[in-house]
């Protein structure tokens, strides 16, 4: 039992990892999910699940569901994980200082979070923060190959914070928000936001928006820069 009589505290999900050498026929089901605490326990934290396919030459990881929200945090070790893709749905990850991830692409479903320290989007990628979700990262530094968008769906919710970014093209869709939570400047390809999206800082005295656009700045009609109760 927990403290008080709360009930105990969930299990972490496990790692599992497969890797098909020839053709893969099957209709397979997995995950690796947060335990459910006990009671009023905390659940525990996701497992992750890494797949190579058939002529692929890393894995893609999966990490979370949409059927629980974990309370803890998935590490994810090593000094240079490589993935072809990272799908994260209501999970916390966090990546080993000092390290340099290197991503396909990044798709975020539900409410996730990614504390990295570098992070490399391959050329022909997307950081991905699908309809209606919320995402949080914080880097050190973040770039982005050719051709390689931050993508914010229709009504998702994308707060970044990165000590130096390069390369990417911005485009909030309608009715989503992006939300800059620290100072640095961020450097864009070209920033698009469309009717009813907005962009924003964190409303404290440690945030701005502060953006290097070297190509296009879109702003359609109706949509918002907000800056309430910013100073100047």
């Amino acid at each position: 039992a927990g403290p008080g009589g709360l009930g105990g505290g969930g299990g972490a999900g496990g790692r599992v990892a497969i890797s098909v050498a020839a053709n893969d026929t099957s209709n397979l089901s997995t995950q690796a999910d947060t335990g459910l605490g006990g009671g009023n326990g905390q659940t525990g934290s996701d497992g992750t699940f890494a797949y190579k396919g058939p002529g692929a030459s890393i894995f893609s990881l999966t990490i979370g569901d949409l059927a629980v929200l974990p309370q803890g945090v998935t590490p994810i070790v090593g000094a240079s994980p490589v993935f072809s893709t990272i799908t994260l749905t209501n999970s916390t990850a966090t990546f080993d200082a000092n390290s340099s991830l290197s991503a396909g692409s990044l798709i975020s479903f539900g409410s996730s979070t990614v504390n990295a320290s570098n992070i490399t989007f391959t050329a022909n990628s997307t950081l991905f923060v699908s309809t209606g979700s919320f995402f949080n990262l914080s880097a050190n530094n973040i770039s982005f190959g050719s051709n390689s968008p931050i993508e914010v769906k229709s009504g998702a919710f994308l707060t970044l914070a990165a000590q130096s970014m390069t390369g990417a093209a911005l485009n909030v869709r309608a009715n989503g928000i992006f939300r800059q939570t620290n100072t640095v400047a961020l450097s864009f390809t070209s920033v698009l936001v469309e009717t009813g999206a907005e962009i924003t800082y964190d409303g404290n005295s440690r945030a701005v928006l502060n953006f290097n656009v070297s190509g296009d700045f879109n702003l359609q009609t109706g949509a918002v820069i907000l800056m309430d109760s910013g100073g100047y």
